[in-house]
């Protein structure tokens, strides 16, 4: 199997490297785990890269094509036929397999035995010799006629689902997404014959992973909020080869698909998608102490019609917590849980523990500022440094990256983004005035230059659904806050 190996005082050289069939793969993996090795594998197939990350003999992380953590693992060890080569890592590893190393090789060891020979067979035709990007494909799935619990892990990341299949009253029409944990689908529910959303989670069920009891955490608490701009759960289904959850299709693009298309958006979008957003976030945090803790322009959906919904409660915390909450939060309390380019700088100090929903209006700024100038408050490739540079410094305010910007709207992402919290705009009745506000004085001032009379409008639909609950909020402010509006 290993056709060259060097001294590991060689680091300009790959340590081992060669061409891998069967579960070629998977022993040399074992060996360089018990042999504590540390480093980078990398694996070549065709249309198939995969890297697996080995600190001191401990597996921490895998990513494959798009997909990182247990089902890149899972893939890149059944690839089949494929050149690697294992090298030395400079600099931090990164991390996304949440299990221990014994648990991994156990539950692959179990799919080898039950499904092996028949995903080895199925690579009898696959060239020979050397492998190049392009010469062949990884192995299809196998999966075990009676999977035990302890395997589900790898079987069901390994082989997600294929459209056209029904799950629970769903038929699975088209997928639309995917991430390290989940694959999302859009379906159509026969009863109701409407379109939906499926989330088929990937790894495990929610004995042997955290993912699935956050999961069940986002539907719980998503199942319990009514509001035009959060987007609703219908159902949750840990049970079975496919553990899924059942939302609400939204027709449209998200915030982050909005940027990429269009570069930036202009005060006429941004002012009303800014003031749903935070109408939606307002709701959530007034009816259940509801704080986000993961606000970012791929969270945010919208329609055809441009309403937005904020999305993917999975990390949110709530302060009346029920036991799958506080399930949630034994995994995930001493994590940096959030979006590096958007996250608070005290949940980079103290963790998810330490999210409170100013740490969300800091990762709204941090969404507006990215829609308005089309870059990110900090530009950084390593997320570790990304995230270190919020401690210590102010981003460039919005106008000045970009000169069109409204001046008030650049100020009003300049205080949602003030490092200490206790500076920071305290509360979301703060924010909504305060957006309000400059969208009054634009219109009076657009009214003006036009000569129209000036119309009445509406506040949006929040003020009518929890307006005292809110304004009980917006009086002084604890801490020496800064106030707007």
């Amino acid at each position: 199997m290993v056709e060259n190996a060097t001294s590991e005082d060689e680091v300009a050289k790959p340590l081992i490297q060669g061409c891998a069939e069967g579960a070629d793969l998977f022993e040399l993996i074992r060996m360089l785990v018990r042999t504590h090795k540390s480093g980078l594998l990398n694996i070549l197939g065709v249309g198939a890269r995969a890297e697996v990350y080995i600190d001191q003999g401990v597996l921490v992380a895998a990513f494959f094509n798009e997909i990182s953590g247990a089902p890149a693992f899972t893939r890149a060890v059944l690839m089949g036929r494929a050149t690697y080569q294992f090298e030395v890592h400079q600099g931090k590893f990164p991390r996304n397999l949440t299990q221990t190393t014994e648990y991994i090789i156990q539950s692959i060891e179990t799919v080898l035995a039950q499904v092996g020979a028949e995903l080895w067979s199925r690579n009898d035709n696959a060239p020979a010799g050397n492998a190049q990007e392009g010469d062949y494909q990884p192995s299809p799935a196998g999966t075990p006629a009676q999977p035990t619990e302890h395997d589900t892990l790898l079987i069901s990341a390994f082989a997600p689902p294929e459209t056209g299949r029904t799950i629970g009253k769903c038929k699975l029409e088209e997928e639309i997404g995917r991430g390290g944990s989940s694959i999302v689908y859009r379906a159509r529910h026969a009863t109701l014959d409407i379109p939906v959303v499926v989330k088929v989670l990937m790894q495990g069920n929610s004995e042997q992973t955290s993912h699935c009891t956050v999961s069940q955490n986002e539907a719980q608490l998503m199942a319990r909020l009514n509001h035009p701009h959060v987007l609703r759960v219908f159902d949750y289904n840990d049970k079975g080869h496919y553990p899924h959850l059942i939302m609400e299709y939204v027709d449209g693009t998200s915030l982050a698909g909005l940027i990429q298309e269009q570069g930036s958006i202009n005060i006429e979008q941004a002012l009303p998608l800014f003031c749903q957003v935070t109408e939606g976030l307002a709701y959530a945090h007034s009816t259940l102490g509801m704080v986000h803790c993961d606000i970012k322009p791929s969270n945010i959906l919208l329609t055809k019609g441009m309403m937005a919904k904020v999305a993917d409660f999975g990390l949110a915390k709530i302060t009346r917590m029920s036991e799958t909450q506080l399930r949630a939060r034994a995994a995930i309390k001493d994590h940096v849980a959030g979006t590096p380019a958007y996250i608070a700088p005290e949940q980079v100090e103290g963790g998810w523990d330490c999210a409170t929903h100013r740490s969300d209006i800091y990762a709204l700024g941090a969404t507006f500022y990215h829609a308005l100038t089309g870059h990110l408050p900090f530009e950084e490739n390593d997320p570790v440094e990304l995230m270190a540079k919020r401690l210590r410094f102010d981003p460039v305010p919005p106008h000045i990256v970009k000169n069109t910007i409204d001046r008030r709207l650049s100020d009003l992402v300049m205080l949602m983004l003030v490092r200490d919290p206790t500076h920071r705009i305290h509360t979301w009745a703060d924010l909504l005035n305060a957006l309000y506000g400059i969208a009054d004085q634009i219109e009076e001032e657009g009214q003006e230059k036009s000569g129209d009379a000036k119309i009445i409008r509406r506040r949006t639909s929040f003020w009518s659904q929890v307006p005292s609950m809110l304004l009980r909020k917006s009086g002084p402010s604890e801490g020496g806050a800064t106030q707007v509006g």
